[in-house]
Formats: structure tokens, C-alpha cells, sequence
């Protein structure tokens, strides 16, 4: 048996770490690594013998996201659909448990798994500058439009299959660690490799555009100089930005302008030369849908429906066609679930936030953040990767041990 059990671990351990290292490197091999991980998981911890049943208020309130998809599929009118997202969110389940009952098997292993996340970061920037400097080539243009408009943001994220915003969550991620995590051990890696890294990233991360990430890393970013009082790479940073942000505001056609700034035209109306940002209609889209059923919510198996039937009405063709989520997560519990299900996830995030406040832990508290602040763009807890990222933000809140520099 004790042979079984030291396999056992030792696939749970590697598939661990890959599945963390594949996030940013398509849904594929991280799908498999996370079935593998949660097989051997399980069978290690029954051969083992650590189940116990401590804790059950704690697993209830971890796996809000799960009980409500489950509250939904009981009164849907739509089964399939409402068991289909159902089942989407049962990962949860066992990171879950996995982090409240065996946190102490993670303590050693979470570190290096986010190391792992670096690592499928760099080569998720090697593998998509190569994809786009072959399409160049085969193109017949020259490699000096690898940072061009054309070749960024989805047109360079789209070589490993990971969409953009979740791709820059994971590059976050990385970047956070090197920042608040790494820093307790550094001398473990040498000066070169950490600022070599963190240079890449922070490139493939301007490179990939998405604006909600690059925010949260500037903030990060600007928090981590004052906290080291380091105050003339603070003054540095704050230059570069600001000079940043005249240039593309009085430089004629550029697209870094239309991205940052011209993009986010919340109250104006759509002109020529400047449109309406449609993130805002899809919100008011789902708001819309909300007031249908403000207390409990429409339901999942209806929601899409009931939003369709808005985007139609304010002519949002690419919204209906592709049938596109909230692209909130806020607004997304709160036209699915109602304000029942809205103050649920916020029970849940405030419980998750005095955790943290409890083991003060500044790396846990800005990892956290920063996918509170990813959740205003992106339904976060409706995609695969999402969902994944959150459960191994579990894992990590219960087994992180803050140490001191």
C-alpha cells in the first residue's frame, strides 16, 4: 500500500505543477494535467488516510461559485444548458478540498509551482513571437512589424489558443510572484534570470495590450517602489508613464492612442473617428436583463437567451452572433443569480479577503486583488481558465507562508 500511496504522490505532485505551468499554454494540456492532478489526488489522500471532516462551513462558503450554478439547475427551464455550466464550475469542488484539507501537502510545493507559472509564461511569449514572426515571414514582411497593431493583442495571443485578458491574468500572476513571492527566497535564483524574466513578461504583456492587466501592473508596480522606498526608480517609473501618455496623446495615428485612451469612451457617443466602447452596451445589455428578475436571477439556463434578445434590440451584431457573456463577472452573478447570488460572491470574496488579512501576506493580497480588478472586464467565473486559476488561487491562499525578506 505504501508503494501505491508514494506513486500516487508522485503523480499528484508533477501534474501539480504542469497544470499550473500549461495555464497560459492553451486549454488542452492544461485540461489533461488538471485530470490527471485531481485522479491521483484523490487516491493519495484516501490512501493516505487524511479525510477528515473539519471545516464543513468552510467548504460551503468556497464553493458558493458551485452551489449556485447547482440552485439554478434545480428550477432551469433550460436542463442541459443549466447542467452544462453546472458542471464547468465542479473543479472548484476539489481544489476546495484539496486546499482546506491537505494545505499542509501544498506548504512545500506552491512556491515552485509558481515558479512553474513563470516558466509557462516565457514559453507562452517564445512560442507566440516565434507563431507571429513565422506568419511574417511567410507574409513576406519584414520582422521590424513584429509590435505592430496588426500583430498584437488577440492576433498574438491566438498562437497558443488562450484568450488575451486571461493569458494577461496569468502573466500578472507571474509578475506578482517575482514581485512579493520570489523576493522571500531570491537568493535562490540569480539576479540575471529574475530581472531577465521579468523584463520578457512585462513586454509580452504591453505586447498583448490588454489594458485591465497593464493598469494592475502599473499599480502593483508603483505599490511595491514606495513599500521598498525606492524612490528613484519610482520617480523613473512615474516619468516614463507620464511621458508615455503625452506622447500618444499628441501623436497623430497611433494605435497605442486608440487603444489606452480612445477606446475607453464610456459617456460620449460613437463618431467617426472615435467609437463607442461596446464592453458598456453588453454591461447595460446584462443590466437589462437583471431588472427581469432583480432577486433571484434569470437562471443559467435563460440568461443567454434573455441577453440575445437585448443585443438585438441595440443592434449589437457581434454580441448576438457570438453569443457573448457580460463580460463582468459582477454584472454576470447579478443578471444569473440576482442580488441573491451578488451578495453570495461578495460573502465569499470578503470571507477570502479577511483570510488574508489574517495571514498578512502582501503577495497574497495583491495576487487576489489584481483577479478581483480582472473580474470588471471579463466574466472570469464563466470560462475554463477562469475557473482553473481560481481554484489554484485556493490552494495558494491556504498553504502560502509568508516569510520575511
Amino acid at each position: 500500500m505504501s508503494s501505491f500511496k508514494n506513486s500516487f504522490e508522485l503523480f499528484s505532485k508533477w501534474s501539480f505543477f504542469l497544470l499550473v505551468m500549461t495555464l497560459p499554454l492553451g486549454l488542452f494540456f492544461n485540461g489533461v494535467f488538471s485530470i490527471i492532478f485531481f485522479l491521483f489526488f484523490t487516491l493519495y489522500m484516501i490512501s493516505a488516510g487524511k479525510i477528515n471532516k473539519k471545516n464543513p462551513v468552510k467548504l460551503l462558503v468556497l464553493n458558493i461559485p458551485v452551489l449556485l450554478p447547482l440552485l439554478s439547475l434545480a428550477f432551469s427551464t433550460n436542463f442541459d444548458e443549466s447542467a452544462r455550466i453546472f458542471i464547468k464550475t465542479t473543479p472548484i469542488l476539489f481544489f476546495s478540498i484539496f486546499a482546506i484539507y491537505m494545505n499542509s501537502w501544498f506548504k512545500n510545493k506552491v512556491e515552485i509551482a509558481f515558479k512553474f507559472l513563470v516558466l509557462g509564461c516565457l514559453l507562452s511569449a517564445i512560442f507566440c513571437w516565434l507563431g507571429v514572426a513565422f506568419d511574417l515571414l511567410n507574409e513576406g514582411l519584414s520582422l521590424k512589424f513584429l509590435f505592430t497593431k496588426e500583430y498584437s493583442h488577440h492576433r498574438l495571443s491566438e498562437i497558443v489558443g488562450v484568450h488575451t485578458p486571461y493569458l494577461a491574468l496569468f502573466i500578472n500572476a507571474a509578475l506578482i510572484f517575482l514581485f512579493y513571492g520570489l523576493g522571500q527566497g531570491r537568493n535562490e535564483s540569480s539576479g540575471f534570470k529574475l530581472y531577465l524574466s521579468f523584463f520578457v513578461l512585462v513586454l509580452f504583456l504591453v505586447h498583448l495590450m490588454a489594458r485591465n492587466a497593464i493598469f494592475c501592473l502599473v499599480i502593483y508596480s508603483v505599490f511595491y517602489l514606495l513599500w521598498k522606498k525606492k524612490v528613484l526608480a519610482f520617480v523613473s517609473l512615474s516619468t516614463t508613464i507620464t511621458a508615455f501618455f503625452v506622447i500618444i496623446t499628441f501623436t497623430e495615428n497611433n494605435f497605442l492612442r486608440d487603444r489606452f485612451l480612445n477606446s475607453l469612451n464610456v459617456f460620449e457617443k460613437q463618431k467617426v473617428l472615435k467609437k463607442k466602447d461596446k464592453r458598456f452596451v453588453r454591461w447595460s445589455s446584462s443590466l437589462e436583463v437583471f431588472k427581469k428578475a432583480p432577486v433571484f436571477g434569470v437562471g443559467t439556463g435563460s440568461v443567454d437567451r434573455y441577453r440575445k434578445t437585448e443585443y438585438l434590440k441595440k443592434l449589437d451584431s457581434e454580441a448576438y452572433n457570438f453569443n457573448y457573456n457580460s463580460h463582468n463577472q459582477y454584472i454576470e452573478y447579478l443578471c444569473t443569480y440576482g442580488l441573491f447570488g451578488g451578495g453570495c460572491i461578495l460573502f465569499l470574496f470578503g470571507y477570502i479577503l479577511k483570510t488574508i488579512y489574517q495571514k498578512k501576506s502582501i503577495f497574497l493580497a495583491i495576487l487576489f486583488l489584481s483577479f478581483l480588478m480582472s473580474m470588471l472586464t471579463e466574466s472570469i467565473l464563466v470560462r475554463t481558465w477562469g475557473i482553473s486559476f481560481f481554484g489554484i488561487l485556493y490552494i495558494t491562499l491556504y498553504s502560502w507562508e509568508e516569510r520575511n525578506n
